[in-house]
């Protein structure tokens, strides 16, 4: 119901006061990324033969790979359409690794680790010590055992914030998986930034029970 002459909307994941209603999005699938792409491009580049560009997405294989290279993110897919506009050619564009580029990762991600609570930094960096690029799931109570949390409502309250943040995604009420490649190179950053203390003490408890989720 807002006007776009009249109204601005800011929708940020970044704030930990919460005014309003809160509400979860998902990414876009494949037909949405493609409709989106499209919707920008009419809109925002009107002096240009758009028949063109509509042509080249009639091929699945085509918006598969712009659903790949965009993750479906809508700032990707803005991002995507002005660079395909430029280079001229669909397959130019898809060369570009988007969700890969620094400028990205630093805007999604480089200032989540500043902004969560200090239990959830724990967990944060204790996450990035058991999964891999191969297998970025464990278990939950593992996270809670290494970081000696046990029967601790803060915990339970850590992992709420990284899912809020999609940080993590919980998997069967049991597993998580990090979100992305991106956010699990955050991980181990920020754990080799933490104090000695911490780190002998992270790496002691995951000796414990091993890396492996089985």
């Amino acid at each position: 119901t807002l006007d776009i002459n009249h109204h601005k909307v800011l929708i940020t994941t970044r704030a930990n006061l919460i005014v309003g209603d809160e509400f979860q999005t998902n990414e876009l699938d494949q037909e949405e990324t493609k409709s989106f792409l499209l919707e920008i491009l009419r809109s925002e580049f009107e002096d240009y033969d758009i028949s063109t560009y509509e042509s080249d997405l009639v091929s699945e294989d085509k918006y598969k790979l712009v659903h790949e290279v965009t993750n479906g993110r809508p700032l990707f897919v803005y991002q995507f359409a002005y660079i395909w506009v430029q280079v001229g050619k669909i397959e130019e564009a898809l060369r570009r690794k988007i969700k890969q580029e620094k400028t990205a990762i630093d805007f999604l991600y480089g200032r989540i680790y500043d902004y969560l609570s200090p239990t959830a930094k724990d967990v944060f960096v204790a996450i990035g010590q058991i999964v891999s690029d191969e297998d970025p799931t464990n278990l939950i109570e593992k996270v809670r055992y290494i970081l000696n949390l046990e029967n601790s409502e803060k915990f339970d309250n850590a992992i709420k914030e990284l899912e809020k943040l999609r940080i993590i995604e919980i998997i069967d009420t049991k597993f998580f998986r990090v979100y992305s490649r991106e956010i699990l190179h955050s991980m181990s950053s920020y754990f080799s930034n933490r104090n000695d203390s911490f780190r002998r003490s992270l790496i002691s408890r995951i000796q414990e029970v091993t890396r492996d989720k089985n």
